[in-house]
């Protein structure tokens, strides 16, 4: 069963924003390595330059759990100075319009 994780960042400005997105371009490949079974999309949008969302896919709750793990310890310390709203909702995938 997939895992699916939305989170949504509104920062106070562009700057902050552009810049956590940088960090996460930057910093997460790398920390993904070996979690095959997740993947992440950065989506902005141009009409709000402050908002970035963060499309999470997880293949299986191990991989989810230590992946939360990993972003807690290796990103969330770039947030600390940074004023942001996060908005966070994790589900599993019921119907997928591209599966039989």
């Amino acid at each position: 069963m997939e895992i699916i994780k939305l989170v949504v960042r509104v920062f106070e400005n562009k700057d902050d924003c552009e810049m956590f997105s940088a960090v996460l371009e930057k910093k997460l490949p790398d920390l993904l390595v070996p979690h095959k079974d997740a993947r992440y999309r950065l989506i902005m949008n141009t009409d709000q330059p402050n908002v970035l969302i963060i499309l999470w896919e997880f293949m299986s709750t191990k991989t989810h759990e230590q992946v939360k793990i990993i972003v807690n310890k290796s990103i969330d310390t770039y947030l600390a100075h940074l004023k942001h709203t996060k908005i966070d909702y994790t589900g599993n995938t019921t119907k997928d319009s591209k599966s039989a």
